[in-house]
């Protein structure tokens, strides 16, 4: 019996879950809500702005720890990524090796453009209580 080898999409499926899982269990241990325990976001020092990222960890944490209401409270595009992500990484294990496919120039706009915009209403004074920017 010979072992059939991993496809790369496999690989490169398995090795994100692994990454994603070490920093789940990274903040999990170590709570983001205490101070000084992770460096402050430089986007947000230089400009006083909350970037697409801010409030990550925090969400992230209050995920792992089963507070849903709370990650979608310091950073519900998080939230969202990550329901789509699961999707994708499913179907990245079920592909076999083909051929590399350039993201579509369009998606990649998309996604540009609903960062932009994500950042620009997080940071809006009147939008800012319903988005709860951190």
């Amino acid at each position: 019996m010979t072992l059939k080898p991993l496809s790369r999409n496999c690989v490169e499926a398995w090795s994100c879950a692994a990454v994603l899982a070490a920093v789940s269990v990274l903040v999990t241990v170590v709570d983001p809500h205490q101070p000084g325990h992770y460096p402050a976001c430089p986007f947000r020092v230089i400009t006083g702005w909350s970037c697409p990222g801010c409030g990550s960890l925090r969400a992230l944490h209050d995920l792992t720890s089963g507070n849903f209401p709370a990650a979608l409270n310091h950073n519900a595009a998080l939230v969202i990524v990550l329901l789509f992500a699961v999707p994708l990484w499913l179907r990245g294990l079920r592909r076999r090796d083909s051929p590399r496919r350039p993201v579509p120039s369009g998606r990649a706009a998309l996604v540009l453009v609903s960062l932009l915009l994500w950042t620009v209403a997080r940071n809006l004074p009147s939008l800012r209580a319903l988005l709860a920017a951190p």
